[in-house]
């Protein structure tokens, strides 16, 4: 699955109570790509990286997602992100299974 990314500038301000990112596993691997500004990735047991506009980041089957925001309060930050599930692969015509692939 492909997903578009759009995230606001992060807020200046402080509040009351403030949200935490909650961890999270996604069903298989994930790859983010940034578009536009820079954001904060992580995942547990790695410190969160910055990774700016033309840069990716890899988040491998299993891994805890601890960290997805943009690090500029002032310009907004885009990527595209990149989610495989894990044991199913399908082709065009929807057909999911292991496919032996041959050369013409």
């Amino acid at each position: 699955m492909v997903v578009a990314l759009e995230l606001p500038p992060k807020s200046d301000e402080k509040s009351k109570s403030p949200q935490q990112y909650i961890g999270h596993h996604h069903p298989g691997s994930t790859y983010v790509y940034v578009i536009k500004g820079t954001m904060r990735l992580g995942i547990e047991g790695q410190p969160v990286q910055l990774v700016h506009a033309a840069e990716s980041f890899f988040e491998p089957l299993g891994a805890l997602h601890t960290a997805a925001e943009n690090a500029s309060a002032k310009k907004p930050a885009s990527a595209i992100a990149i989610l495989t599930r894990a044991g199913r692969c399908s082709n065009s015509d929807g057909d999911s299974g292991s496919k032996e692939m041959r050369n013409p």
